[in-house]
């Protein structure tokens, strides 16, 4: 008698952020489902609030959710602020989530857990398959078919069973209650007393807090403690007190909290600042909700035993610092739908009768997808955590000293958005259209290098740079007036950048003089070091003020007459000829020039009356790339001559070519001792394709071939102009990833 083929269907236990978006996108595909909620109605009244991040509106907005939930909430906060313990500002970014959806498409949004989980319930076409008061107590594995039962008799069989339900899973439980006997290695009977909790939070939501300021969002840095609050719509603040146990608690010695415990910690934390004006009692007097609960942070080493899955914080769980936890389980929810749809267009009969190891092999290729990624967000909401709680004194000040002192926009997102940018998408679904100034990794030409590969070539790239600044022998070395114009012009375009905005990187005039006293030998090699481990990385980080880009190219215009007249001037007063190489000091010299002709122009220009978007937003743009074109095509030009001439007329008969040669060589004298300075000039032409092609930006043969150009130049057009080249061409890579 032939078995009866059963219909691949999917049991999902827990009808929270992650089941609820599971299930919108199985209907999207017709997939069979049912949801197992335990309690009674689809939204209670329990949690705080929710934070969707650009990953996972992605996702939301791939299935149709996006757009209605973003009309929910018109009201975006325009201004975060960071504090110090006694609630005094040191640190405000304007327009927070503006930034956001220039750079991601998306901006983050924050609402009642509630909200989101009716939402998503009423986007479900058929609401039936959501069974609530079905609490799940028992798994077993039946021939074909996972066998899940609840609380009140029933039982539930399915193709393969969803662990959706939290970090107390049941299903975990389950999982590995099953695995005991047959994997015992991939389920260490012990893992779940090595789960620790550093921290516990007391969450809610206040409603009319006396002197909240509108439209905010604030975090204080303090002692084992922090406060986080944002404002909400309906004049709704949601917060989170984080505080550090005096030891780190793991498995069974984590505490377990009642309303009474919360009721008491808000009491013994009560006079804790949240802003220089508001202490935490104001909020917790005006509470709607409030729990307080320890913090799991972990992901498990394994996610699925045969035909059971875990999903969401009950496989990864970070803290909520980063607002990561909803967006991460609706992350595996898409890897496990593109699993599921691979695996249908692989097989003649689709999705019926998948064998145990037609589904093991499904959720491994969900699980190597996601584990890395989950591991990578908890360690960020971690570090997070321990940066506002000054875990590290040393490492906290100086990062408070830094944000007040040399404030950089680009530097308080640019964390957010290496996390953003490595979302997974449901690959059978069109994403829609929303420009962007950071394209998802999986929207650039190539699928980025793994993060420990670029890593070890970084450290290598830095090591050795660091090791021919050692070499160089000379106290102060001079390089020939070709071999500096490059390096020169490349450290006072990267001063400007946006991306390197109050750093060691934006001080060009402090660079030039170090090149002056101290010589290229020692210098390149250091900066090009330095610039490995600091540089911008995604594209917002590559402007260039508008205003510094015309003032170089004027600069570089009126210094290059300037030097011809001063050594005009100098050989008709000795009556002898000055060689070119005894002017290259003054080529040391653009960075300052460009740093006060800077300063005059914005002196003297008239301020625009309405500075608000094309000013603040004005490095998303690329109005800099035509002054910079020109500029990289002058250096290109006048380096590439010098290099030409040099080398073909050197061998020329006739008065007319000696002269052209004389000059020629004196522009490249090579007997000066700048090896280490040439050596390093290479090395940053090779780092710069690597980098781009590391990060994405540019497919391996598009890499190879400027790799080539790159070594082929040295000798065809010159050290100097191949550098010139190489640049424009970096950038117009960078200009041109922006999703328009």
């Amino acid at each position: 008698m032939a078995t009866e083929k059963r219909p691949f269907r999917v049991i999902i236990v827990g009808g929270g952020i992650g089941g609820l978006v599971l299930a919108n996108m199985l209907q999207e595909f017709d997939i069979e489902y049912v949801i197992l909620e335990a309690w009674t109605e689809i939204a209670p009244a329990v949690g705080a609030s929710i934070g969707m991040i650009a990953n996972g509106l992605r996702i939301l907005d791939q299935i149709g959710c996006y757009e209605p939930l973003r009309k929910l909430l018109k009201e975006l906060n325009d201004h975060s602020c960071l504090r110090y313990h006694d609630g005094q500002p040191f640190a405000t970014t304007m327009d927070p989530q503006l930034h956001e959806i220039k750079r991601h498409g998306y901006p983050s949004l924050f609402m009642n857990r509630q909200w989101l989980l009716q939402f998503l319930y009423d986007h479900l076409k058929e609401k039936d398959r959501v069974l609530l008061g079905k609490k799940v107590t028992r798994i077993d594995h039946i021939p074909g078919a996972a066998r899940v039962y609840t609380e009140d008799g029933s039982s539930f069989e399915g193709s393969i069973a969803i662990g959706a339900d939290g970090v107390h899973s049941v299903v975990r439980k389950e999982l590995n209650r099953l695995a005991q006997k047959e994997r015992p290695q991939a389920f260490p009977a012990d893992q779940e007393e090595g789960i620790p909790a550093f921290y516990k939070c007391c969450f809610g939501i206040s409603q009319n807090v006396d002197g909240w300021p509108d439209r905010h969002v604030t975090a204080t840095f303090n002692k084992n403690i922090t406060c986080t609050g944002l404002s909400g719509p309906e004049n709704l603040v949601y917060w989170f007190l984080f505080a550090r146990f005096p030891e780190t608690k793991h498995g069974k010695d984590i505490p377990k909290f009642t309303a009474q415990d919360c009721d008491a910690f808000a009491q013994e934390i009560a006079e804790a600042n949240v802003t220089d004006t508001i202490k935490f009692r104001s909020l917790y007097d005006k509470r709607i909700s409030a729990t307080l609960t320890p913090l799991h942070e972990m992901v498990y080493k394994t996610w699925f035993y045969k035909r059971v899955f875990l999903l969401g914080d009950s496989a990864h769980k970070p803290n909520p610092l980063s607002g990561q936890g909803a967006n991460g389980a609706i992350e595996t929810a898409a890897e496990l739908i593109n699993a599921i749809l691979d695996e249908r267009d692989s097989r003649p009969a689709g999705l019926q009768d998948l064998s145990v190891d037609d589904i093991e092999g499904m959720f491994l290729r969900v699980q190597t997808a996601r584990a890395s990624r989950s591991r990578a967000v908890v360690k960020d909401s971690y570090d997070r955590l321990s940066l506002l709680t000054s875990q590290n004194p040393t490492v906290t000040a100086a990062v408070k000293a830094m944000m007040k002192y040399a404030p950089s926009s680009y530097r308080d997102f640019a964390a957010n958005s290496d996390i953003i940018a490595g979302a997974s998408r449901i690959q059978k679904l069109p994403v829609p259209h929303r420009p962007r100034a950071i394209p998802f990794e999986d929207e650039r030409p190539a699928k980025p290098v793994r993060a420990t590969t670029a890593k070890v070539v970084l450290n290598l790239f830095a090591i050795t740079n660091l090791a021919l600044a050692l070499l160089c022998q000379e106290s102060r070395t001079v390089a020939p007036l070709w071999q500096q114009v490059a390096p020169v012009l490349f450290f006072t375009v990267e001063g400007y950048r946006y991306g390197h905005t109050n750093s060691l990187l934006g001080m060009p005039s402090i660079t030039a003089l170090c090149l002056h006293t101290l010589g290229a030998g020692r210098v390149f090699p250091v900066y090009s070091a330095v610039y490995g481990l600091a540089a911008f990385r995604q594209p917002p980080g590559r402007h260039v003020d508008l205003m510094a880009a015309k003032s170089m190219f004027r600069t570089a215009v009126l210094g290059c007459a300037l030097v011809l007249l001063v050594k005009l001037a100098l050989e008709s007063r000795s009556g002898t000829a000055i060689s070119w190489r005894d002017l290259t000091q003054f080529v040391s010299l653009f960075p300052i020039l460009v740093w006060g002709l800077n300063n005059l122009i914005k002196k003297t220009k008239p301020k625009a009356r309405n500075p608000s978007e094309p000013e603040a937003f004005g490095f998303y743009k690329t109005a800099d790339m035509p002054f910079l074109r020109a500029l990289y095509g002058c250096a290109f030009a006048v380096q590439a001559a010098v290099h030409l001439a040099s080398g073909g007329y050197s061998n020329a008969a006739g008065p007319l070519s000696g002269s052209i040669s004389g000059v020629a060589r004196s522009l490249v004298d090579a007997t000066s001792t700048s090896g280490p300075a040439y050596h390093s000039l290479l090395m940053a032409n090779l780092h710069a394709i690597w980098d781009l092609r590391a990060h994405g930006y540019v497919t391996t043969p598009r890499a190879l071939r400027a790799a080539l150009g790159a070594a082929a130049g040295q000798a065809l057009v010159g050290p100097g102009a191949t550098w010139a080249g190489l640049w424009c061409w970096r950038d117009e890579v960078y200009a041109s990833s922006a999703i328009e």
